[in-house]
């Protein structure tokens, strides 16, 4: 929808009533308001947003938010005691003719010599009916339908002397992507599909027996896991994805762009990082095993000393012929009890026969014992000689000590070559290998990562299997609660659609974002032989915009302010056409920081970017000089200036003239 009125009375400099009508024409689209620093420029986009959105947005768009009124200076001081005053903003839209209508006004009141604003801003949003106007009952959600939503306003209103901060902080340039280009729609519905999910859970765990209940909630546990797994993995494989490229990138530049000895060494280096891995892989391996190997014998490994002293004594025993015993202990505590000996010696009492036959006795082994200590004899034994223990583990101990000893002359070898890189006199060559050195240990952390995430996708995996594979054998399985399952493996299968058109989108939004943008760029910057290229780079959960020198360098952080807001303005044009959105952009102060030639390019560019999109552009007289009016003079529907007062401090609105 087109804004083809703003109406603005007492609102700031601007005294009285203004009324500036905005071109239409779709080959003159460009309305101009020039002015000097102070005249109004800036509060003429203030009082369109205050009109859209009220009080609280001009806390992010005003350097007048603190301190001051919205009423016009000259218009307070002539309010009499008891007196009132309003400030009010209309906004006039539509296609051709003026069909809808926002007004916004605050009334101000003098008491005992002060102003005060006199209750809430009074907003109202009408269509134009055969009968008259008729208002909406809700006027902020068709703001937020039918122009603009309010969190987007910034793509669309922007002051140009902030556009150069834009990319110094890019953390949330994807997600203002997602949201301007309306991927956060189908997130939301993403969202609430996983909440019907969650609901129908519920519900089919309720309806459930105790125990199919528990294994229902175990369920709904572990897809949970999985559904965090892939996420995290998705996200892990766009940022490996990005490191592996950047090191293709290099290990390409370094082989093509260097002399012949530098390109055999980073073959070697190759070939020698891909042996680490290998060792590194069996080394995990030999750890693995030897792990396994120990816990199988523990009980053994840890009780051998124990085992080995009991071994020690039964065989001592044995060999002085305790054991086993030549006589019953049974048999001599029957010829004692009894008081006879079998050759029919007495012996009751203290007699000397007796005190043989006890000593006897006292010197054999019981029968228990000599019985336990035979049979521990063969189990000892049998443990001692478990087979295979200390033989496996040696072997296992040597091999890891070898695979160790290898991965440390391999680690020398290619440390050797990176000091041999490092030797020659090339800053760039060096400088590209310190980056495949961080890279490289980045990638190898993420894809540690990877490898832990997979792991867990995978026993959740495993976790469900066995969880369906019980439910498929439990009872109880009613109408309702069957019918709920499929509802919810509905929801799921429409998620899991939306969620892949989703990353579709967001690629294609991306690649789209990304050439238009270079394309702008390359077309506006007055330095074009020292760029080489521009990109949006996906990593995962933002995107980075990167900006190569002519030497294939990322040079973002070196950028000038001028070429910071040029690269600003070449992104917001990108993102307009990506957004699909049919409102018009005011843009602050546009050519402000740039130079009278870059200048006049840019303004010579900026018709072609923004074809057929209603543009207003507030400028000082400096950026507005001959050249640049010139460069735009054919696209100009409307002209106007700021005819200030500085005895009021008040601003008109009128024609232009030079």
């Amino acid at each position: 929808m087109k804004l083809l009125e703003v109406v603005i009375s007492n609102f700031r400099q601007y005294g009285g009533e203004n009324k500036i009508v905005i071109s239409t024409d779709p080959d003159k689209n460009f309305t101009i308001v020039r002015g000097v620093n102070g005249a109004g420029k800036s509060n003429f986009m203030n009082a369109v947003l205050w009109c859209m959105y009220g009080d609280g947005i001009l806390k992010a768009y005003s350097k007048y938010a603190k301190g001051r009124t919205i009423l016009n200076e000259d218009c307070e001081n002539k309010i009499s005691e008891d007196g009132s005053a309003k400030v009010s903003v209309a906004t006039y839209w539509g296609e051709k003719d003026i069909s809808l209508k926002l007004e916004r006004v605050q009334t101000y009141v003098k008491s005992i010599g002060k102003v005060y604003r006199e209750g809430e801003e009074k907003f109202t949003v009408s269509n134009i009916m055969p009968d008259g106007w008729k208002n909406e009952v809700f006027p902020e959600l068709i703001v937020d339908t039918k122009l603009i939503p309010k969190e987007l306003v910034g793509f669309f209103f922007f002051d140009g002397e902030k556009m150069d901060e834009y990319f110094r902080d890019t953390s949330k340039v994807k997600s203002n992507v997602e949201k301007i280009s309306q991927i956060d729609v189908l997130a939301s519905a993403i969202a609430t599909s996983d909440h019907v999910i969650k609901k129908f859970d519920l519900d089919i765990r309720k309806q459930a027996p105790i125990g199919v209940s528990n294994l229902l909630g175990e369920q709904s546990e572990q897809r949970e896991i999985q559904e965090k797994c892939r996420k995290d993995r998705t996200e892990i494989e766009a940022q490996i994805k990005v490191k592996k490229e950047r090191l293709d990138e290099i290990r390409s530049l370094i082989l093509n762009n260097s002399p012949e000895l530098i390109r055999q060494l980073e073959k070697e280096r190759e070939g020698i990082s891909g042996r680490i891995e290998k060792l590194s892989r069996e080394s995990e391996q030999c750890r693995k095993e030897t792990k396994d190997l120990i816990f199988t014998h523990v009980s053994t490994v840890f009780a051998q000393s124990a085992l080995k002293s009991a071994l020690k004594i039964i065989n001592t025993e044995t060999e002085r012929g305790a054991l086993p015993p030549n006589v019953k202990d049974t048999f001599l505590r029957e010829l004692l009890d009894k008081g006879v000996c079998i050759c029919g010696r007495d012996l009751k009492g203290d007699t000397e026969h007796r005190e043989l036959v006890e000593k006897m006795m006292n010197s054999i082994v019981s029968s228990e014992i000599a019985s336990d200590a035979a049979d521990g004899k063969y189990i000892v034994s049998s443990l001692l000689n478990d087979i295979g223990f200390e033989e496996d583990y040696t072997r296992l101990v040597k091999k890891q000590k070898e695979l160790k000893k290898q991965r440390e002359s391999e680690g020398a070898a290619i440390e050797a070559i990176s000091q041999k890189l490092k030797e020659f006199d090339k800053d760039y060559i060096i400088s590209l290998d310190n980056e495949r050195l961080g890279l490289e240990r980045e990638h190898g952390q993420l894809s540690v990562r990877q490898g832990s995430i997979g792991k867990g996708y995978a026993i959740a995996g495993q976790e469900l299997e066995r969880i369906g594979k019980l439910l498929a054998e439990s009872e109880g399985k009613d109408n309702k609660r069957q019918k709920a399952e499929k509802v919810k493996e509905y929801a799921k299968q429409l998620r899991d659609a939306m969620e892949n058109v989703r990353e579709k989108i967001v690629g294609d939004v991306r690649a789209q974002l990304e050439e238009e943008t270079k394309r702008y760029f390359f077309n506006m910057i007055w330095k074009k032989e020292a760029f080489s290229n521009v990109q949006i780079i996906d990593d995962g959960s933002e995107y980075k915009i990167s900006v190569k020198s002519n030497l294939n360098k990322e040079c973002l952080g070196d950028l000038s302010a001028g070429e910071r807001q040029v690269l600003a303005l070449a992104f917001t044009a990108a993102l307009y056409h990506v957004s699909g959105y049919n409102v018009p952009v005011i843009i602050d102060t546009p050519l402000g920081r740039i130079s009278d030639e870059p200048s006049e390019n840019i303004a010579g560019s900026l018709p072609s970017y923004l074809s057929d999109t209603q543009v207003v552009m507030l400028v000082t007289d400096k950026e507005y000089s001959d050249a640049v009016r010139k460069k735009l003079s054919s696209h100009i529907g409307k002209e106007y200036s700021l005819e200030y007062d500085e005895k009021t401090k008040c601003s008109k609105v009128i024609p232009y003239a030079r």
